[in-house]
């Protein structure tokens, strides 16, 4: 039976060897971080359950999250 070509490409990142940003991509990170999180525009994230994030928190390397990120 053929197989399908598929536009799906995944990626293995490294969090100890993270990829460079570029001076753009900083910008609009650092934009984002300084703004209140009640102006930051969540309408197009999907909707996950709280197990979800508490699940992807517990696996992210030590000292990746502060104490106000934990609030959720």
């Amino acid at each position: 039976m053929p197989t399908k070509e598929s536009n799906i490409v995944k990626r293995t990142l490294d969090l100890k060897k993270p990829p460079v940003l570029s001076a753009e991509q900083k910008a609009r990170l650092d934009a984002v971080a300084s703004m209140p999180d009640e102006q930051i525009d969540y309408s197009d994230a999907p909707s996950l359950p709280a197990a979800v994030w508490l699940k992807a928190a517990a696996e992210l390397p030590l000292g990746i999250l502060d104490q106000r990120d934990r609030s959720f």
